[in-house]
């Protein structure tokens, strides 16, 4: 199994300074505020989530990543909020960013555009503890490129895009890391060794479809995800029974098929889970890959205010 951690690190540093960052959620369609902020506020009220994948199942050194996100309207704001707390550990490799949101709202047509923007604080830091084994069977010490353990860093980067929901259907556009900031790392031999962020784009789109005389809606969607040099594309159908229901699959091209589930416990809160089967050649090493996620949405009502007549008793 080492060869095989060793390699997964190797690959995975090369991804990280060249390649896509940004993190695989096979239920992307209940995760748009990760993807675009202009989702902000687009909820019909509070709602706070919690999303946790464990990629690669039996993988030594696979992705770990959980996301708590919250997606609030503010009517005073013209628009909504929205907090986003990532944790994302790979190999000797942990990555934790907060984003805060803010979008506009805009009254179009049948349904609201959505204009957002994202500042994001990043740390990403190298396990202590973790044993490198180097092309030359040593622990990699003296080598330069071989970032530090226990070393970390901080950076700065923003995201903006754009959303628009009707009843019936949903498309929006965004960016990430837009600034493409880098992280420094000590190194061997007192060097430093720089993480280069890059820039991302997301496309996603879905649409209801309720069936005549059935309670059932089916509903398409895709998600395409590029860095230019590497775009993923997902692609996906979930059919919701009674508004209460549902269960889908998802297709990621080169890489896996998808089964989705998932419910309303009360019309407040509800749980997902999904299931990929690797197609990718991965699919010998490791058992697949487990999402879930819960949900809790919520309104504050804050009461009109009576009329009348209101006197401060200092002055009465």
């Amino acid at each position: 199994m080492k060869k095989y951690y060793f390699a997964f690190i190797l690959s995975g540093l090369f991804l990280t300074v060249f390649g896509q960052q940004e993190v695989q959620w096979s239920q992307y369609m209940f995760n748009k505020l990760y993807f675009n902020p202009a989702y902000a506020g687009m909820t019909d009220g509070t709602c706070i989530s919690g999303f946790f994948r464990n990629q690669w199942a039996g993988f030594e050194g696979a992705p770990v990543t959980s996301n708590v996100n919250a997606n609030i309207p503010v009517s005073f704001l013209g628009g909504g909020i929205g907090i986003n707390v990532v944790n994302d550990q790979w190999g000797a490799l942990n990555d934790v960013m907060l984003g805060v949101s803010y979008a506009y709202h805009i009254n179009l047509g049948s349904g609201v555009l959505s204009i957002g923007i994202r500042g994001d604080l990043l740390n990403k830091s190298i396990a202590s503890g973790k044993t490198y084994i180097a092309p030359d069977g040593t622990d990699g010490s003296g080598d330069e490129s071989i970032i530090t353990a226990g070393s970390d860093g901080i950076n700065f980067d923003a995201g903006a895009g754009v959303f628009y929901q009707s009843e019936h259907f949903w498309l929006g556009g965004s960016s990430v890391m837009l600034a493409e900031t880098s992280t420094e790392f000590s190194s061997g031999q007192g060097q430093i060794t720089e993480f280069q962020g890059r820039r991302h784009y997301f496309l996603s789109a879905g649409f209801n479809f309720p069936i005549p005389n059935t309670n059932v809606t089916l509903s398409p969607n895709t998600l395409i995800k590029s860095d230019i040099t590497k775009t993923t594309v997902d692609a996906g159908l979930i059919a919701t029974v009674n508004n209460r229901f549902w269960a889908g699959a998802s297709w990621r091209r080169e890489d896996a098929m998808s089964i989705l589930v998932g419910f309303y416990l009360t019309p407040q809160l509800r749980f997902g889970y999904s299931y990929d089967a690797n197609v990718s050649p991965l699919r010998t090493e490791n058992a697949g890959s487990h999402e879930v996620f819960v949900s809790y949405c919520f309104k504050i009502e804050i009461p009109p205010r009576e009329p009348g007549m209101y006197r401060h008793p200092h002055y009465l």
